[in-house]
């Protein structure tokens, strides 16, 4: 078994970039706090075991993907969320990540980073915001940082600086060092959802969970249909391995967005860990079936429903997911695995034939597995006599 993270966290740096992008249009153009939000990548809960295609990078434990507060549309897109085959995994905290409501445009930040770096700058908290702004898009993040700290200091009453601080922080991966400067900001501005929920988030990746939760559940009462509320809300609670609370949260958000992949994936990986694999696998087969080009949804798909001790469904799953990821290392083991589980209940030849062939494409892979070359020296002579008999019988009945 493998453990992974959701393709999604492997997009915090672009994200954080496309952040900062918005950061410099905010400052330069007085935006309002509603287009800057702060979110963690896509998948719930993360940290679970589980197969994945060959262009997914492995999860490690301080990785844990959550869902974007992003378009809609574009989250549907999104890939799916790796899941346990059995065990709850304990998940470390989500990695936060910024996603704002409308891009940017790329001529904004062509425009600011062709601007040569100038000599000092005016003491003055607009230009201070500006400097900062034209560092952050040229990449000079601990000069951006060095101006928006200049802008607060001098204007410790604009939102706009402590907000442009915020962004410098994030840019510079200084994730922690926000809970203060979220806090400052809704001092100032109290109703600003926007701030909350990056508060929120910064909150739970610093374990500050009932700190976090609180400011959640604050937000869903101001928006009850706020889908990354809720999904990040139930992210926290996989975390913390409060799976009923994670369940109904994921529930909650799949009422109100039926065709959400990412939501029935979630769904199932709380399935997984309460042990109810028969419903985790109707979870994660209504995720393959709205991302059907997706390989981890199939192979999910095929983790639950061998738990659920539907071999056939595994070994259906498992073959969709190898036409998508064919390199895939413990997909092909696990489908000889089952071969070998059905071969074992029903004798049946073809399935050990199946079972050997699949464990040597695995060896071919990664010659570095030792199971598997014992289960091939193991059952290779039986697969052998089988296919010996097969061909036999073929050749006689061509006669």
């Amino acid at each position: 078994m493998r453990i992974f993270k959701s393709i999604l966290a492997g997009l915090i740096g672009a994200a954080v970039a496309v952040a900062i992008l918005i950061a410099l249009k905010y400052t330069l153009f007085s935006r309002p706090a509603s287009d800057i939000a702060l979110s963690v990548a896509d998948k719930p809960s993360g940290g679970r075991v589980a197969i994945t295609n060959e262009n997914q990078p492995v999860l490690e434990d301080e990785d844990i993907p959550s869902l974007p507060a992003e378009n809609l549309e574009a989250q549907k897109a999104l890939p799916p969320l790796s899941v346990s085959e059995s065990q709850p995994v304990s998940q470390p905290v989500p990695e936060p990540v910024i996603e704002p409501e409308t891009p940017p445009t790329v001529a904004l930040s062509t425009q600011l980073a062709s601007q040569p770096a100038s000599g000092p700058v005016e003491v003055s908290p607009e230009n201070q915001m500006k400097a900062g702004d034209r560092a952050l898009a040229g990449g000079r993040t601990d000069q951006a940082l060095l101006h928006f700290q200049k802008a607060v200091d001098l204007a410790p009453d604009n939102p706009d600086a402590w907000r442009g601080l915020a962004m410098a922080m994030l840019a510079a991966e200084k994730f922690n060092q926000t809970i203060p400067v979220y806090r400052k900001i809704l001092e100032l501005v109290p109703d600003d959802k926007t701030a909350k929920f990056n508060l929120a988030l910064a909150l739970a990746r610093d374990a500050k969970f009932f700190e976090a939760e609180k400011v959640y559940l604050n937000l869903l009462e101001q928006q009850p249909d706020s889908i990354e509320t809720r999904a990040n809300l139930a992210m926290m609670y996989q975390t913390q391995a409060k799976l009923e609370s994670a369940r109904r949260q994921w529930q909650e958000v799949i009422k109100r967005v039926p065709d959400y992949a990412n939501a029935h994936a979630g769904l199932g990986e709380v399935w997984m860990d309460l042990k109810d694999y028969k419903a985790a696998m109707y979870s994660f087969a209504e995720a393959a079936k709205l991302q059907p080009r997706n390989a981890s949804a199939w192979l999910n798909l095929a983790s639950a429903a061998k738990e659920a001790g539907s071999g056939g469904r595994a070994m259906f799953a498992l073959r969709r997911a190898l036409e998508l990821a064919p390199k895939d290392i413990e997909a092909w083991a696990m489908l000889g695995d089952i071969s070998l589980e059905i071969y074992r209940v029903n004798n049946d030849p073809d399935r050990i034939i199946e079972a050997v062939a699949v464990w040597k494409t695995s060896l071919q892979l990664d010659p570095d597995e030792p199971r598997l070359r014992e289960l091939v020296e193991t059952y290779g002579p039986t697969a052998e006599k089988f296919q010996n008999q097969k061909d036999n019988a073929r050749d006689k009945s061509s006669e």
